[in-house]
């Protein structure tokens, strides 16, 4: 019984990891939706690239679809190096200062330093 405890309490932690990365992904998509939504802001870089170009109207559009998809690739790195930190934060705090994570402490376990007696009743 002792390990269908722990493997519930991984799978609420891990249910709150994936709560945590669903929001960011619906973060991340409002931003990306917002970037290239925003038509006065592309029009207005779209035409400035072309008036830079001196004609080029090839090399202005596939600069402007570059520079899209380079911030759109930046917003979604942004969003997993936030969701490992959250995630490696979550773990870290609950264990070093609780002892236990959230998923643990609703089935009772504990994490106890190597070799420290154990809480509660004795080993037989």
């Amino acid at each position: 019984m002792p390990k269908l405890r722990r493997a519930m309490a991984w799978f609420i932690d891990f249910a709150l990891v994936v709560a945590v990365a669903s929001a960011l992904a619906v973060l991340t998509f409002h931003r990306i939706s917002l970037l290239v939504t925003d038509v006065p802001e592309l029009a207005t870089r779209s035409g400035f690239d072309l008036l830079s170009s001196r004609g080029d109207v090839l090399g202005s559009s596939e600069h402007l679809g570059l520079s899209l998809w380079n911030k759109a690739v930046l917003y979604v790195e942004e969003a997993f190096g936030l969701l490992v930190l959250v995630v490696f934060l979550y773990q870290w705090a609950c264990l070093a200062l609780l002892g236990r994570t959230v998923g643990k402490g609703l089935l009772g376990l504990r994490v106890d330093p190597a070799g420290a007696a154990p809480s509660g009743r004795a080993r037989r």
